[in-house]
């Protein structure tokens, strides 16, 4: 079985950002490395979200969708 285990996301403010993770999609904070400003999140299927602070630069192409089990209940959290 072939799945995604991973993936690294650059932000603006990686403790912002590890807090909306957790607070609004659920994902639990698997570890973190202040020193490199970086969090690892994990949602319950098991895959890791690097956030790391650095520069946002648009990429066109690249989509990263999330899927919820209702979109107006997470849209109103």
């Amino acid at each position: 079985m072939v799945r995604l285990d991973h993936l690294s996301l650059p932000v603006a403010d990686w403790r912002k950002s590890r807090d909306w993770y957790k607070q609004h999609l659920g994902f639990e904070v698997e570890f973190e490395i202040p020193e490199r400003q970086t969090a690892a999140m994990r949602d319950d299927a098991d895959l890791t979200v690097f956030l790391y602070e650095a520069e946002v630069v648009p990429c066109p192409g690249i989509s990263f969708t999330i899927q919820v089990d209702d979109v107006e209940a997470k849209h109103r959290n």
